[in-house]
């Protein structure tokens, strides 16, 4: 949803943010990484946006026109 508000956003960022926010809650669920005893979704939450923020800085291959 981020994306379609700022307009720096990228594909790249919005790829690595599902991937790796994915990659967090299946981590999670397994108990290979622990969050402060929270539920697993709470840590791919802060994952997810600090990898969509990241990978759309180093990315910044922007279109002309956004499509809802």
């Amino acid at each position: 949803m981020l994306g379609h508000i700022w307009e720096q956003a990228s594909p790249a960022g919005s790829l690595a943010s599902l991937f790796l926010g994915s990659l967090a809650v299946y981590l999670g669920e397994k108990e290979i990484i622990s969050f402060f005893e929270l539920d697993p979704i709470y840590m791919a939450l802060i994952v997810s946006g600090i990898s969509f923020y990241i990978f759309s800085r180093l990315f910044t291959e922007q279109y002309e026109h956004r499509d809802l």
